[in-house]
């Protein structure tokens, strides 16, 4: 007689030998998904009295009391910021300081160090 131990040992094993059919041809990356589905808007703003840090030149700011006031590096920090608190449009403003020149790429593999005080310097 054997044990009920064995029995379902013996079940999951049929149940993990069984080969399962995978789609092909669905193999994106999740960055580029969530880049594509979310385009989050940003203004440009003078006023230097509210990017305190040099090196930190995007400003995420509250509307509503869901996460504190950030400053990050570039823009796909801020978005992903966005996208890790399933934030809405209505629960931030995204700011971007004016050294930050507007034909910037705000993604892809040319990478500037932004600055808000001083010339913007390639990344060596």
């Amino acid at each position: 007689m054997k044990s009920k131990t064995q029995q379902n040992l013996n079940k999951n094993l049929k149940t993990l030998s069984k080969s399962t059919s995978r789609t092909k041809g669905k193999s994106s990356t999740k960055s580029s998904e969530s880049q594509s589905e979310l385009e989050v808007k940003f203004t440009r703003c003078k006023d230097i009295t509210l990017f305190p840090h040099n090196l930190f030149p995007w400003r995420l700011e509250p509307k509503t009391k869901k996460f504190n006031l950030t400053w990050t590096q570039c823009y796909e920090h801020a978005v992903k910021q966005i996208q890790s608190q399933n934030l809405k449009p209505r629960d931030y403003k995204l700011q971007c300081y004016v050294s930050v020149p507007m034909s910037d790429p705000l993604t892809g593999p040319v990478r500037y160090a932004r600055t808000v005080r001083g010339p913007n310097k390639p990344i060596d």
